[in-house]
């Protein structure tokens, strides 16, 4: 969009933020507008924001279409190269290195730019299973020291078996209705959903609570 460098300038600025990303309006073919009229989106993509534990089974952090600080890609190590060309996802993995780090991610609730969505693309055309292991792999590092390395991909996998539930129904929202109520690897996927999410806010919660106690620490002069 014409505004949208200035809009990612801006908002980083105000916010203090780290990262910032936006929605993504898609759309096929060469343009999507004529004449000064937009067609209506092939489909819109509207991240959550900085949601760590639902990365596991999608990208919730948002498009490298984004504005983030230099000192923080260099922190983090920027994109990764130890891959063959093949597997994709480098900046789904780059966010979440971002945000496991804690650093601060947000979404500017605003369409900011177009995608062109090509059915032969180079995300498209390779195996989803080794782009997603990409971002498992992340994942995996972070949660060894707490003997849960195996959980991410064991949650992928499961993602995968609900996805492929035959339900005798046609409707998407029906669709979902369905898991959510009957399917049971659709609980057993929450409850380890919530495992990670807890697992994942531990090193945070053991920071900040050590902050708290040296702020609240209180020197006095005993009786004398």
């Amino acid at each position: 969009m014409p505004q949208m460098l200035e809009r990612f300038l801006d908002s980083i600025r105000c916010s203090d933020d780290d990262c910032l990303t936006c929605y993504m309006y898609a759309f096929s073919g060469d343009s999507p507008s004529f004449g000064g009229i937009t067609f209506p989106a092939l489909y819109t993509y509207i991240p959550i924001g900085n949601y760590p534990a639902a990365g596991v089974i999608e990208n919730p952090f948002g498009d490298l279409n984004c504005i983030m600080r230099r000192r923080v890609f260099e922190t983090v190590g920027g994109f990764s190269s130890g891959y063959p060309k093949d597997v994709n996802q480098e900046d789904r993995e780059l966010l979440t290195r971002i945000a496991l780090a804690g650093y601060k991610l947000d979404v500017i609730p605003e369409f900011l730019f177009y995608y062109r969505h090509h059915d032969s693309s180079r995300l498209r055309t390779t195996e989803n299973f080794s782009n997603e292991m990409r971002i498992m792999s992340v994942y995996r590092e972070r949660l060894e020291s707490v003997g849960l390395s195996d959980l991410p991909p064991l949650i992928l996998g499961l993602n995968y078996r609900i996805a492929s539930t035959p339900v005798p129904i046609i409707s998407e929202i029906d669709r979902m209705d369905y898991l959510v109520n009957q399917a049971r690897w659709y609980d057993l996927l929450k409850a380890l959903n919530r495992k990670i999410q807890k697992a994942l806010r531990k090193p945070f919660r053991r920071r900040a609570l050590k902050e708290e106690r040296s702020s609240s620490q209180i020197t006095f002069d005993p009786p004398r």
